[in-house]
């Protein structure tokens, strides 16, 4: 008791004279004590295991004494709090139990556990910063989220409730879901997924997505009306027939990306590579594989598709008469290169001599160096013309898995204003959006 008395005091010392710290030992009610405090005052839990659930209605701050670990196995709920103080360092849930937070502003989970249990819910008109840690899932049912430098291991999803969300340099080891009016993902690393509602706009630069242990789309653009900007990403998707045994199930038109009903997608500057996962069907009988690298399923949709490289898929692009698809390079593939009534313009087909090992990185002699689109607005950082693939074009950036400085995006502007990096950046602070995309 020594020790634990030693860090409560340097606790209560660091804290303002003006506010109140109350402590929590082993065996005691975390929620007895939220009820005693007033705002500005600190909840210093000790470390243990502590069972129940804990309801937060004020701008009071959970804290774990230093060098202490606490779990939570109960819900832990903020609501209607403005300004609420950091939550930071918790393990939190067990079956059916995690965090939710409702009509609550300014608050930022750093470095949370909450994969024991049920994640994070975002409700009403919050305004939620996730930085670091683990969940299970991530639930946005409205308002504003930021998420980086985050682990999530199954679904991050938003409905339609959500005005916006945005995640940056997370992994998750699953799908991303998401309908709210305004979705950014940068740099970020997913198995699949799925852009849905109505007259949103979505934004997705320089990530990964690997859809190889799926039967579906890597990337689906459903709902209607929305606009998809995809660029300098890698899609790798799954070339298969069947299920794994003579004589299974068929799965014909699976592919890489889909853009379905009257969405319009731009697709720029993407590597697009599909693996024959199915050694019963391989491509040469032509009965399955018809996995494609794009399909745009509409008549007379306006999406564009350029500076791409496409390897190893079947029947690479499906789009309909009135798309554009420009100076696209096409490897390795093994049924046609083009179907639906879209005239491609200036392709490309070889080799693009990817440096060995570090595919889709390209050789100072590749096909693709100085190869994309010859207008200024796709131009490379350094202005020389478009590289096909994903390190061209002024969105790349060699550095944004690491880098500090603002990353340029927009969510207003047309596709062209975008390219030239018109007044758009987003600067992110502790999990939150600073300057607003």
């Amino acid at each position: 008791m020594k020790t634990a008395l030693t860090l409560l005091t340097a606790l209560v010392l660091a804290h303002s004279a003006f506010a109140a710290t109350h402590a929590v030992l082993p065996g005691g009610s975390i929620q007895e004590k939220v009820d005693l405090a007033q705002p500005g005052d600190i909840v210093a839990i000790f470390g243990g295991t502590y069972p129940g659930d804990v309801i937060v209605n004020k701008a009071i701050r959970l804290a774990e004494v230093d060098g202490q670990d606490v779990t939570i196995t109960g819900n832990v709920t903020f609501t209607g709090i403005t300004n609420a103080p950091p939550f930071e360092g918790f393990t939190v849930g067990s079956p059916g139990k995690g965090i939710t937070i409702t009509n609550t502003t300014g608050i930022v989970l750093k470095n949370i556990d909450a994969r024991p249990g049920s994640g994070v819910m975002v409700n009403g008109t919050s305004k939620v910063g996730i930085t670091g840690g683990f969940y299970s899932q991530i639930n946005q049912d409205g308002g504003d989220l930021s998420s980086e430098l985050t682990q999530v291991t199954g679904l991050f999803n938003s409905t339609a409730n959500a005005s916006k969300t945005t995640i940056f340099r997370n992994t998750i080891v699953g799908t991303i879901a998401l309908s709210s009016k305004k979705c950014w993902i940068g740099y970020c690393e997913a198995y699949t997924a799925v852009f849905g509602g109505s007259s949103n706009k979505f934004l997705i630069v320089g990530s990964q997505f690997d859809g190889r242990g799926t039967y579906g789309d890597v990337i689906d653009f459903v709902g209607t009306s929305n606009t998809c900007i995809l660029v300098n990403s890698k899609i790798v998707g799954a070339n298969y027939g069947g299920q794994g045994s003579a004589g299974a199930n068929v799965y014909p038109g699976r592919g890489c990306v889909r853009v379905q009903g009257n969405n319009v997608a731009t697709i720029l500057n993407n590597y697009f590579k599909a693996q024959l996962v199915d050694t019963y069907y391989p491509y040469s009988l032509g009965g399955g594989n018809l996995g494609y690298a794009v399909k745009v399923d509409t008549a007379g949709n306006p999406s564009i598709v350029s500076n791409n490289i496409f390897q190893g898929h079947y029947n690479v692009i499906q789009m309909p008469f009135g798309c554009r698809l420009q100076n696209n390079f096409f490897y390795a593939f093994g049924g046609q290169s083009v179907l639906g009534g879209v005239v491609a313009e200036n392709s490309y087909f070889g080799d693009p001599l990817f440096v060995t090992g570090q595919a889709p990185l390209l050789q100072s002699s590749s096909p693709c160096v100085n190869a994309g689109v010859n207008d200024p607005i796709f131009n490379d950082l350094n202005g020389t013309r478009n590289n096909i693939g994903p390190s061209g074009g002024c969105l790349y950036d060699p550095d944004g898995w690491t880098t500090a400085n603002p990353v340029v995006i927009s969510f207003d502007l047309a596709p062209q204003q975008l390219l030239k990096g018109v007044d758009t950046q987003v600067t992110l602070s502790n999990g939150q959006a600073v300057s607003q995309p």
